[in-house]
C-alpha cells in the first residue's frame, strides 16, 4: 500500500477499502470481478484504467486528499463480513452490496456514514437487527436490506428519515408492530412483505402522497384495511395478500376496480372486485 506522502487518497480510506477486502473470502473472489481489481500498490482514487473497479472518489480542487464517495462490490455471490471499518468512509454516498453472500450482523459503524443517500444490501445473509444508527443518517434516500436474515423491529425513530423515497425490508425476519412512518413523505416505495409484522396496519395519511408502491403481504397483521390506505391516490400497486384481516373500511368515493384503486366515476364499464 502507497504512503500517506505518495498518496492523494486519505490514508483511513485506503485503510477501510483494504480491510474491506480482506474480510471477504479470497477464494469467492473471481477474476473477473470488482474487487479482484483492487491493487494496493496504487492509489485508489488516482487510477485510470482497470484497477479499483466499483470506487467513485471526489477529487478536490486545492491540496487536500482525495476521498472515497461510492463502494459498489458487484454481485457475483462473493463470500464474508462486512468490516466496521466501513465507517471510516465517511465522506461515502454510495455503498452498494447486493447480490452477494455477506454474513454476520451490519456492524454499528455505518451509522458513521452521515453523506450516505443510498445503502443496497439486498440478496445476502445479514442477520441481526437493524443498526439503531441507521436512523441518524439523515441523507438517506434509499434502503434495500430485502433478502436477507434480519429480525428484530424497525426502529421507531426510522420516522426521522424525511429524504427517504424507498425502503424495502422485504423477505427477512422482522417482527412486531408496524411504527407510525407519518414523518416519511416523500416515500415512493414501501415494501415490507415476507416478514412477521402483527397487528395492525398503520393509518397511512394522505400526507404520503407521493406513494405508489404499497406491499405488506404475507405477514400477520389483522384488523381492518382502513380506508386511508385506499384514499392513497397515487398507489399503483397494493399487495395486502396473505395476512389476517377481517374488515375493509372502504372510502365512498372509492371503489375497487381491476387494475387497482379509482374514483368509482372511473369504473364505468369494468368488473369490480
Amino acid at each position: 500500500m502507497p504512503s500517506q506522502t505518495n498518496s492523494s487518497t486519505l490514508q483511513d480510506d485506503t485503510l477501510a477499502l483494504l480491510e474491506i477486502k480482506r474480510a471477504i473470502d479470497p477464494n469467492s473472489v473471481t477474476p473477473s470481478s470488482y474487487l479482484n481489481s483492487w491493487d494496493f500498490t496504487v492509489d485508489p482514487c488516482e487510477i485510470t484504467g482497470s484497477q479499483f473497479l466499483g470506487i467513485l472518489c471526489n477529487l478536490p480542487l486545492d491540496n487536500s486528499s482525495s476521498r472515497v464517495t461510492e463502494v459498489d462490490l458487484d454481485g457475483i455471490g462473493r463470500e464474508g463480513f462486512l468490516t466496521p471499518a466501513i465507517g471510516n468512509l465517511t465522506e461515502l454516498t454510495v455503498l452498494n452490496l447486493n447480490n452477494n453472500k455477506f454474513r454476520g450482523p451490519i456492524p454499528e459503524t455505518i451509522a458513521k456514514l452521515r453523506k450516505l443517500t443510498r445503502l443496497t444490501m439486498s440478496l445476502n445473509f445479514f442477520t441481526g437487527a437493524i443498526p439503531q444508527g441507521i436512523t441518524q443518517l439523515k441523507n438517506l434516500q434509499y434502503i434495500d436490506v430485502s433478502g436477507n436474515r434480519l429480525s428484530g423491529l424497525i426502529p421507531t425513530s426510522i420516522t426521522g428519515l424525511r429524504s427517504l423515497t424507498y425502503l424495502s425490508l422485504s423477505n427477512n425476519g422482522f417482527a412486531g408492530r408496524i411504527p407510525n412512518l407519518t414523518g416519511l413523505w416523500q416515500l415512493n416505495t414501501l415494501d415490507l412483505s415476507v416478514n412477521q409484522f402483527y397487528g395492525d396496519l398503520p393509518n397511512l395519511p394522505g400526507l404520503l402522497i407521493h406513494l405508489k408502491w404499497l406491499v405488506v403481504s404475507d405477514n400477520r397483521l389483522s384488523g381492518a384495511i382502513s380506508g386511508d390506505v385506499l384514499s392513497l391516490r397515487n398507489v399503483v400497486h397494493l399487495n395486502v395478500s396473505f395476512n389476517r384481516f377481517t374488515v375493509l373500511e372502504c372510502p365512498a368515493n372509492v371503489i375497487l376496480c381491476h387494475g387497482g384503486q379509482r374514483p368509482s366515476t372511473e369504473c364505468v364499464g369494468q368488473h369490480n372486485v
